[in-house]
């Protein structure tokens, strides 16, 4: 007696091709990472580094001084010197010892852009952006005196000294 086939022809190939397929895959996934395993390999050679950044700075820690009405001692250079290697922008915090009320402060002819509530601290940003490599900035710090009568008593001309200390912090920031 002869038994008939479950499958016919056309599905047994269909069923083995399929077999072929799964063991395919389960072969290249162990393969491929045996393979990898092996011939993988690594460089200790790498180039990267850190950018020098190095600011040289001067900043006046000075007493202001202001003699007579019209002669005024106001005004002082900050110097600043970008030797990095990256380009970087410069923001001054200037501290004064007491409140200036009658006092206006510029640099290069530029309003402070924050002021605190005691009027001590004054901050300017962006007082100089310097491209790398030797990029040299002259800042003026000047002084004016905007009511001459609230600064002193004396007010028939007579030769006043008026003075107040500060300390100038530049802050320098990489922007590139």
């Amino acid at each position: 007696m002869k038994t008939k086939s479950r499958l016919t022809s056309g599905q047994t190939m269909i069923f083995i091709a399929g077999a072929l397929f799964c063991l395919m895959l389960i072969s290249v996934s162990l393969l491929s990472g045996l393979y990898a395993r092996y011939i993988s390999t690594g460089s200790e050679d790498n180039t990267a580094r850190v950018a020098k950044f190095d600011v040289a700075t001067t900043v006046p820690n000075v007493n202001a001084k202001f003699v007579n009405k019209g002669a005024q001692d106001n005004t002082y250079t900050i110097e600043i010197d970008n030797n990095s290697e990256v380009a970087v922008r410069c923001d001054l915090v200037l501290v004064f010892d007491s409140a200036l009320e009658y006092i206006n402060i510029t640099v290069d002819g530029k309003a402070p852009s924050e002021i605190s509530s005691d009027k001590k601290t004054f901050t300017f940003k962006d007082i100089a952006l310097l491209a790398p490599n030797g990029a040299i900035a002259d800042c003026q710090l000047v002084f004016t005196v905007t009511d001459w009568n609230a600064v002193t008593s004396e007010a028939d001309g007579a030769s006043v000294t008026y003075t107040f200390g500060f300390d100038g912090t530049l802050y320098c920031t990489q922007i590139d």
